[in-house]
C-alpha cells in the first residue's frame, strides 16, 4: 500500500507543459504577389510534440495543412479578390498550447470575363420569304472581343459565316425543302461565352421538277495539270490547288466531288475521315467511288468481310453527313474485276454481294448512304443487260452510267439515250448520276459536243439526269493518252465555263448543312 500511495503522489506533482510551440511561413515571402494555385509551406516545432498545423485567409476559417514540423497547403488564390490579403497559420501542440504567423501578401488573377456578347440578324427580316442564293448578314459585338461568328439552318451543323462584328453568310437556299425554316446565328467572344438569335423563314424556290441538277468532276491533277502547266500537282479534294484551279476553269463551284476509296477491308472509314470533311466543309457533296476489286463476290455475299463492312458502318453513321457512294461502278463491262466472267463472278453473284454489303452497312448505322448503282452505257448492247444486275429498288437510290465521246462523232444523244430508257424501264422513280463522261478533242467536236451535251440535250431531253460529273483526267489508257480535260484547248474550256454557267447547273458551297444521317435528293 506504501508503494502504490508514493506512484500516486508523485504523478499528481509533475509539472504542466506550458511552453508554446513555434511557427513560421517561409513561403510565399512578406508582400510577394500571388495567382493561381501557389503552394503555402513553412516549418513549426516545440518542447514536445507538434499536433497539428492550420492556415487561412485573412478572417476566414482555419484549414488543416499537410505535414507539422515541416508543412505545406496548395491555395487556390481565385477564391479570393485580386488585392491585398493576410495568411495566418496557427499551431498546436499536444498539450493545447497555440502560437501563431502571418504574411501580408497580393493576390493579382486575370479578370474573368462573364459578360456574354450579343448578336443579331439584320437580313432577313423576321417571316421573310427567301430563294436562290441569299445573303444573310447581321452585327456581333462583346465588351472584350467577338471571336466568331456562326450559322446553321434549323437542326443542322454551324457553318463559320464572314466576319465577326459585321457577318455575312452565303446561303444557297436551293439544298433545303421549300417551306419554314429557322435560321440560327451563334457568337462565340475570347473568353468562350456564347450567345444566339435567330429568325423564322420561308424557302420558296422553284419546283425540282429538272430546274437544276448537281454537277461536278473528278478532278485529277498529277497527270493533267502538270502536263498542261507544269510543276507538281494533285489530285482533288487532296490538292487545293487543283480544286480550285478547276473550278476558277470552270466558272463555278462544284456541287459534287469525285473521289475513290478502298473497299472496308484494306482501309476503315475513318481512314478517310480528313477527306470526306474536306469535301463536306467545303460545302460540296462527295461522290465515292469504292471498287471491291479482284475479291470474289461470292465471298462479300458469304459474309466474308462483315467485319470489316461493319466497322465501317458504324464509322459513317458517326460522321453522319450525307454522301454518294458510287459501289463497283461499269460492272456490266468486261474489263473490271467485279465483273461477270471475271474472277468466277456471275450477273447473280454482284446482286448477292451488293444487297449484302448494302445491309451489313446500313445495319451498322451508314444511313447517311446515298447508294449509287452506275453500269456503263451500252448503246450497242453488247454488254450484261442492265437487268440482269439491278439489286432492286430498296437497295439503290440514285442509278446512273458513265460515257465518252472517244471517236470525236458519238453524240450525247446516241451515246446515253438507248441506256437512259433503259434504266427509266427498270428503276422508273430514282433520279439518274451520270459519274463520269468527256469528251476527245478527235475532229475538232468537243467544243460543240459540250455544248450540245450542257445546254440541250440534258435540260431538254434528259429530265431523269439530276446529276453529272465530268472526267477531268488527260489519262494514259489503251496506249495513248486521252484529253478528257475541259482545259484541253481554250475554246473547249470555254465552251464548258458557258455551258456549266447555266442556272440549270447548281452551285456548290452551300451544300454542307443537309440534315444528318439522311440520303441525298435531287436539287
Amino acid at each position: 500500500m506504501v508503494c502504490c500511495a508514493f506512484g500516486l503522489f508523485a504523478e499528481a506533482g509533475q509539472a504542466a507543459d506550458t511552453q508554446i510551440p513555434k511557427v513560421a511561413i517561409s513561403s510565399p515571402v512578406v508582400g510577394a504577389t500571388i495567382a493561381g494555385t501557389v503552394v503555402v509551406s513553412g516549418t513549426a516545432s516545440d518542447n514536445v510534440k507538434v499536433s497539428k498545423v492550420e492556415l487561412r485567409v485573412d478572417s476566414n476559417a482555419y484549414q488543416l495543412v499537410s505535414g507539422t514540423t515541416s508543412w505545406t497547403s496548395s491555395l487556390n488564390t481565385t477564391a479570393y479578390a485580386n488585392g491585398g490579403h493576410t495568411l495566418t497559420v496557427r499551431v498546436t501542440d499536444s498539450s493545447g498550447n497555440n502560437a501563431w504567423a502571418s504574411t501580408g501578401v497580393t493576390v493579382s488573377n486575370g479578370v474573368v470575363d462573364l459578360t456574354v456578347p450579343r448578336v443579331a440578324i439584320s437580313t432577313p427580316a423576321a417571316g421573310a420569304t427567301i430563294a436562290g442564293t441569299f445573303n444573310v448578314a447581321g452585327g456581333a459585338s462583346d465588351n472584350v472581343k467577338v471571336s466568331k461568328v456562326e450559322l446553321r439552318v434549323d437542326s443542322n451543323a454551324y457553318q463559320l459565316v464572314s466576319g465577326t462584328t459585321s457577318w455575312t453568310f452565303s446561303l444557297n437556299t436551293t439544298a433545303y425543302a421549300n417551306g419554314g425554316h429557322t435560321l440560327t446565328v451563334r457568337v462565340t467572344d475570347s473568353s468562350g461565352n456564347n450567345a444566339w438569335a435567330s429568325t423564322a423563314v420561308t424557302i420558296s424556290n422553284g419546283s425540282s421538277g429538272g430546274s437544276k441538277i448537281y454537277w461536278g468532276s473528278y478532278m485529277e491533277g498529277s497527270q493533267t495539270y502538270s502536263y498542261l502547266y507544269g510543276g507538281s500537282w494533285g489530285n482533288a479534294p487532296w490538292s487545293s490547288t487543283t480544286w480550285h484551279t478547276f473550278e476558277s476553269h470552270a466558272g463555278k463551284k462544284a456541287s459534287i466531288v469525285h473521289w475513290g476509296a478502298a473497299a472496308p477491308w484494306t482501309h476503315d472509314f475513318n481512314y478517310w475521315l480528313s477527306t470526306f470533311n474536306l469535301v463536306q466543309n467545303a460545302g460540296e457533296l462527295s461522290l465515292v467511288g469504292m471498287l471491291t476489286g479482284s475479291v470474289p463476290l461470292k465471298d462479300i455475299a458469304s459474309g466474308k468481310y462483315d467485319s470489316s463492312i461493319r466497322t465501317w458502318g458504324q464509322q459513317a453513321g458517326a460522321w453522319g453527313h450525307p454522301f454518294f457512294l458510287l459501289l463497283d461502278p461499269e460492272m456490266n463491262g468486261t474489263w473490271a474485276a467485279y465483273s461477270p466472267g471475271k474472277n468466277g463472278n456471275t450477273a447473280a453473284d454482284f446482286v448477292a454481294a451488293w444487297r449484302h454489303f448494302h445491309d451489313v452497312a446500313v445495319n451498322a448505322g451508314a444511313k447517311n448512304i446515298t447508294w449509287v448503282w452506275c453500269p456503263n452505257v451500252d448503246p450497242s448492247n453488247i454488254y450484261t443487260p442492265y437487268s440482269q444486275l439491278y439489286p432492286g429498288d430498296a437497295y439503290v437510290d440514285w442509278t446512273g452510267f458513265n460515257g465518252f465521246n472517244r471517236d470525236g462523232k458519238s453524240s450525247f444523244s446516241w451515246l446515253f439515250g438507248s441506256s437512259y430508257n433503259s434504266l427509266l424501264q427498270i428503276a422508273p422513280t430514282k433520279p439518274i448520276l451520270i459519274s463520269e463522261t468527256g469528251s476527245e478533242e478527235l475532229l475538232g467536236t468537243k467544243v460543240s459536243w459540250i455544248t450540245d451535251a450542257f445546254l440541250t440535250q440534258l435540260p431538254k431531253n434528259f429530265p431523269r439526269i439530276k446529276a453529272v460529273t465530268w472526267f477531268n483526267w488527260r489519262m494514259y489508257q489503251n496506249s495513248r493518252w486521252w484529253a478528257w480535260e475541259i482545259e484541253s484547248t481554250s475554246t473547249a474550256q470555254a465552251a464548258f465555263k458557258n455551258a456549266i454557267g447555266s442556272s440549270y447547273y447548281l452551285a456548290g458551297g452551300g451544300l454542307g448543312g443537309l440534315p444528318l444521317r439522311t440520303k441525298i435528293s435531287p436539287p
